[in-house]
């Protein structure tokens, strides 16, 4: 895999996925593409867009977290080697060359127009809130699987694979059912694994983070 369409729903959900990326494949080019018509309201749609932009201005947290990963690792898989300064000294060269590569990814973040009437008119008519969730995955994720295609790449996620409060296995499903149609391979990752580790990297970049999933029914706790 060398290039990567990512559709990103808030900064808060995009760090560790970034960071699993990038830190896995350093050289791939990465374009993410926030849509979320259902943000609610116009304020709350533009401070997570630039909260998303702010994010990728500057990617060393990356490098930083990759860093502290290999040192622990080294540590804990062969103390005794460490303690000698072997793998302490092969986890640092290995540090410096993943430092390098990740320092300037090649990601690209493009914003859709704000444009939740569409949105709006068809979520009213659901009565079940699940229902309603449902409709929102298939929107966002259809049309990222569709730009996607329309773009020329052959492999996309998500960043709602990210969130402990949305319903995980229905991303996955609606993802893969989007892969299958428009012919595209899905980057299936639970990057709930890295909550811990993006909430504390969040803070140390004063993020953002909303209360609400995002749209006026979760705003409204409804």
């Amino acid at each position: 895999m060398d290039n990567l369409f990512l559709h990103a729903c808030c900064a808060p959900c995009s760090i560790f996925p970034l960071k699993d990326i990038l830190t896995k494949s350093p050289k791939l080019s990465l374009y993410l593409w926030y849509y979320n018509p259902n943000i609610h309201p116009k304020a709350e749609y533009l401070r997570r867009r630039d909260t998303l932009a702010y994010l990728i201005s500057d990617l060393s947290y990356i490098a930083e977290a990759a860093k502290g990963d290999s040192l622990r690792e080294a540590v804990k898989g062969d103390f005794a080697a460490a303690a000698k300064g072997d793998s302490l000294r092969e986890a640092a060269k290995e540090d410096i060359a993943a430092a390098a590569l990740v320092q300037k990814p090649d990601v690209t973040l493009k914003a859709s127009p704000y444009e939740p009437a569409p949105f709006l008119e068809k979520a009213a008519s659901f009565k079940d809130p699940k229902e309603r969730c449902e409709f929102c995955y298939t929107l966002r994720i259809g049309q990222a699987a569709s730009k996607a295609l329309s773009m020329g790449f052959k492999y996309f996620s998500t960043t709602l694979l990210f969130s402990r409060q949305q319903d995980h296995e229905l991303i996955r499903k609606i993802c893969r059912q989007k892969a299958c149609y428009y012919g595209l391979e899905f980057l299936d990752e639970d990057w709930r694994l890295g909550h811990s580790q993006a909430l504390s990297i969040s803070k140390k970049l004063n993020i953002y983070r909303q209360n609400y999933c995002g749209c006026v029914w979760g705003d409204a706790g409804m």
